[in-house]
């Protein structure tokens, strides 16, 4: 990926509201070159646009994590999974991720939101009725209201990390340019 690509979906994961001009101005670059290249991200799926609320603001006290265990081995590229994965997502609309993975005896993991520990319950009985071949599922609770949050949910930590590696990779490709260039030389002379 080119480093104004990871330099433009920074500014964007920092604050999407901004104008093709304001970005422009912050990348240095053209308007006209921040319209192709955000249109083309869109096209090749790489950005899409949401907010991220403050689900506490918004009365909701819970967010859960879930780890599972399936009885049988899940397999990463299964389709089955992707559309098992939009029916629950009918029954439970706070259901905000999930996805297959490994680690810590678990394959797969999802993340919701509750409005209050009744309604966790709910979810709860809903998702055991849902996913009968879990061999075993953990949970674990963040109550919104009352914990301290040390990192609130953002994505601008990530966008500078992105920011500092689309700045090695383009100092790196001057790097191998400039050292081409002397090769060049060296041989013409």
């Amino acid at each position: 990926m080119k480093a104004l690509e990871l330099r433009l979906i920074a500014e964007l994961m920092k604050n999407s509201r901004r104008s093709d001009r304001d970005l422009a101005k912050i990348l240095g670059v053209s308007q006209p070159t921040v319209t192709r290249t955000r249109t083309s991200l869109e096209k090749q799926g790489l950005i899409a646009y949401t907010a991220i609320p403050s689900f506490s603001k918004l009365d909701y006290q819970l967010l859960m994590f879930a780890l599972t265990k399936h009885e049988k081995p899940v397999h990463h590229n299964d389709t089955n999974d992707v559309e098992m994965g939009k029916k629950y997502k009918e029954i439970n609309p706070t259901f905000i991720f999930g996805a297959n993975g490994d680690g810590g005896g678990y394959d797969r993991i999802g993340i919701a939101v509750h409005k209050n520990f009744s309604e966790y319950t709910k979810y709860l009985q809903r998702s055991r009725a849902f996913w009968k071949h879990d061999e075993k599922t953990d949970y674990f609770l963040v109550d919104l209201k009352n914990q301290i949050i040390t990192q609130p949910f953002s994505f601008n930590t990530l966008a500078d990390d992105l920011c500092g590696n689309a700045t090695s990779t383009e100092t790196e490709r001057n790097n191998q340019k400039a050292v081409s260039a002397k090769k060049s030389k060296a041989v013409s002379n």
